[in-house]
């Protein structure tokens, strides 16, 4: 089988021509040394089971851990991959040219290494039978002698004695059928990632898929230094066939290997080659990058007891482990794993099966009488409850309010973060120009919320400001607040207790705005909801995580206004809100970050006596439509400029951080006068007709009398005397009832007159 794949692939190489290379490698985005360095051939015509294909084949040799081919993986124009009919899976990786195809060399590692008196020979070097060590292949004859006695000659000393290399191919570079270059050996899935990883002036191997060929890859780099790079391809039933291929390559190699970490590039990111192509990944970037986000546990299977607690972090140690720090977290009973930027919640319980799994080869050690016997360890419901009890409390986040620094770890004020795909901005060193204000992602930072793109100082959005112009540009500072709150939305800060209100006709640009601050947040940070349904009995879940809310085309349902109005006043604010979820535990006092947006061709109809909705309320007046004029490609040119609306609402952060409060337009100062009429006919009367200062005075009677008067000619229901008063002392609180008067408020001298019928004094 391995001649007959040897003389294929050098016949197919003739047909691989330079140019016909230098094509693959543009198209690849590799370098056409690293295509060639893999010996590639090219099959015009395949011939399979069930058809015969003309298309043409780049054929890429799979090798054993000798470095002879057992068999071919095929890859056409089109991407399409395959298989040579008749071949047999190996690796894929540049022959040393040094190495005797067949031959095995010296590896490191003790079981390579025999003792004289255990082979019954004398050492080569000092001539005794007693101690020395000789590399394993041919005691009689070794290419490699570990000498106690004889230090003249020696490479190198080590533990037990003096290292010889008595023959050209006892060095492991030139023994072995996998080249050394001094660094460690990058695994991947596939060619196209090992010429990539080429380009890094990396040794490199590719496994053919995610599972395969392990065991030849254990020989292949015994004793070496070892990266294994995982891939991102989340299947749509949930499985990740590229991390559990890493994982498992990992708990081969690190058996057999001198140092093995495991690493996933970003989230955003499918592979290695797309890492280098996409996003210019050199060698010393990859290489730090592994030194923060290389994971390099030892997986055990002799546990020293069968405590729940040790059983538990053992069983993290091998599945959750990252860089030294636990991938899992439990905060607010649901369970989280980091994926690259933010930890996302898990739909499944993490435990019941993966720990049967894992159990099944494991074994603890249990004191005796008689001594320490090792026994297997018995999963079953009892101890899977117990270890998963003990896991939640060893990854417990104890923080309410979250994003948070965990680990131990301390950094900004979690609130003055905002986390994109590619790093976590500090916001305040980047609005200063101070210092660096892009930190790596870490799982230091405990966050639920990371906005789908990548950070870029330098983005523009010149269609956004046209659009904002032509829809709200006949007052300025409507402009101005929509850039604050788009701001103040990217941010987990709440501290301003602020809801943001759209008000206007038909297309005049409100649900475009909405659409643009749900995809700066993205859909995962985002959530879309009704005054009904929020009023439900678990219509505040949804919101958890969230950093932004939004209710389009708004209505206020019949019967849920009172509760509509609590819900608002308690998401709008930063107090802790009791959450009801389905089938989990009630939270308390719970702290939402999601920033409420609503949209609505009128207002809110909510009793709001006391004017507490008003107050926390921003309000943007759209009163250009646009119905017959839409432009229906506009929100996809939009959508492209996200990166640079992000800049945009950077500015606006700023401003409002200068200012302390938000801009408020003079058409919002009067639209919310109206809207505060409408839902509190106190607050209104109050304000239009009457003035508070010290001093002032009028009996009950006189304005109650003028606040049934106003109600009538305003055509609104008037309450009657208690509720008035108790209203009136809700929206001014510094008045003093004494008997049958009100002191520090009077009327307007035209609502005396209007009202009273006094004349004018």
């Amino acid at each position: 089988m391995s001649n007959k794949f040897e003389s294929l692939l050098e016949r197919f190489q003739g047909n691989a021509y330079p140019a016909m290379l230098d094509d693959l490698a543009l198209h690849l985005g590799v370098s056409s040394d690293s295509l060639r360095r893999l010996a590639l051939g090219w099959v015009p015509i395949v011939t399979f089971k069930k058809k015969v294909s003309y298309c043409g084949w780049w054929a890429f040799p799979e090798r054993d851990a000798d470095g002879l081919c057992t068999g071919l993986a095929l890859r056409n124009q089109q991407d399409d991959k395959t298989c040579f009919p008749g071949s047999h899976h190996g690796l894929i990786y540049e022959v040393n040219p040094k190495h005797s195809r067949g031959e095995h060399g010296y590896n490191s590692g003790a079981h390579n290494w025999v003792r004289t008196m255990d082979a019954g020979v004398l050492c080569p070097v000092c001539g005794k039978p007693d101690g020395c060590l000789l590399s394993a292949e041919k005691p009689t004859d070794p290419k490699a002698v570990v000498c106690i006695r004889g230090k003249a000659g020696a490479v190198k000393p080590m533990k037990f004695g003096y290292l010889h290399i008595r023959k050209a191919d006892g060095h492991l570079a030139d023994a072995s059928p996998l080249g050394n270059n001094g660094g460690p050996v990058v695994i991947v899935e596939g060619g196209t990632d090992v010429a990539a990883a080429f380009d890094m002036e990396f040794d490199a191997v590719g496994r053919p898929s995610n599972l395969a060929c392990l065991d030849i890859l254990k020989d292949l780099v015994r004793g070496r230094q070892a990266i294994i790079v995982g891939e991102n391809d989340r299947k749509a039933d949930g499985k990740e066939p590229g991390r559990e291929g890493m994982i498992a390559t990992f708990q081969v190699l690190q058996r057999v290997c001198r140092n093995v970490r495991m690493v996933m590039p970003p989230e955003h990111i499918k592979d290695l080659r797309a890492w280098k192509v996409k996003y210019g990944l050199t060698r010393e970037k990859f290489l730090e990058f592994v030194e923060k986000h290389g994971q390099e546990h030892q997986v055990s299977t002799l546990l020293p007891d069968d405590r729940p607690t040790t059983i538990a972090r053992a069983f993290l140690d091998a599945n959750y482990r990252l860089a030294g720090r636990y991938s899992l977290r439990r905060w607010e009973s649901t369970w989280y794993r980091y994926g690259g930027s933010k930890y996302v919640p898990l739909k499944d319980e993490p435990f019941t099966k993966p720990i049967y799994d894992w159990a099944y080869d494991k074994s603890v050690q249990k004191e005796t009488p008689k001594g320490i016997n090792i026994l297997p360890l018995v999963a079953n419901p009892t101890l899977v409850n117990a270890v998963s009890q003990a896991a939640m409390a060893e990854t417990l986040v104890p923080a309410t309010n979250v994003p948070c620094w965990i680990n131990g770890h301390t950094g900004p004020d979690p609130s003055d973060l905002i986390v994109f795909s590619n790093g976590i901005l500090h916001v305040s060193a980047f609005l200063d120009g101070t210092g660096d204000y892009l930190i790596d992602s870490t799982p230091d930072l405990f966050t639920t919320a990371s906005l789908p793109f990548a950070f870029d100082p330098t983005a523009t959005c010149p269609t956004w400001l046209s659009f904002l112009e032509s829809s709200l540009g006949d007052e300025p500072e409507k402009i101005a607040l929509l850039q604050e709150w788009t701001g103040y939305v990217l941010t987990p800060d709440t501290r301003l207790d602020k809801i943001m209100f759209f008000r206007g006709p038909t297309a005049a640009g409100k649900s475009k705005c909405l659409n643009v601050l749900c995809a700066l947040v993205g859909e995962e940070q985002s959530a879309a909801t009704s005054f009904a349904d929020l009023a439900g009995q678990f219509g505040i879940a949804p919101l958890m995580g969230k950093l932004l809310c939004v209710i389009p085309d708004a209505r206020t349902p019949k019967g849920a206004a009172v509760r509509g109005l609590e819900l608002l006043l308690n998401l709008g604010g930063s107090d802790g809100v009791q959450i009801n979820r389905k089938f989990k535990d009630q939270l308390e006092r719970h702290k939402l970050t999601a920033r409420i947006t609503i949209a609505s061709n009128e207002f809110l109809k909510v009793p709001d006596h006391a004017g507490a909705l008003i107050r926390r309320m921003n309000l943007i007046e759209f009163q250009q439509s646009f119905v017959g004029r839409e432009d229906f490609g506009l929100e996809a040119k939009l959508m492209k400029e996200i990166p640079g609306i992000a800049i945009w609402a950077l500015e606006g952060l700023r401003r409002l951080r200068t200012n302390g409060t938000f801009t408020v337009p003079p058409s919002s100062r009067s639209a919310l006068m109206d809207m505060r009429t409408a839902n509190s006919p106190v607050a209104g009367f109050i304000a239009e007709c009457c003035n508070m200062r010290a001093g002032a005075e009028i009996t009950k009677a006189e304005i109650y009398d003028a606040w049934v008067a106003w109600c009538e000619a305003a055509k609104i229901w008037s309450c009657g005397k208690s509720p008035f008063f108790e209203r009136l002392k809700m929206n001014a609180t510094q008045l003093v009832f004494t008997g049958d008067r009100v002191k520090g408020i009077h009327l307007q001298q035209w609502a005396e007159k209007k009202f009273l019928g006094r004349p004018t004094r």
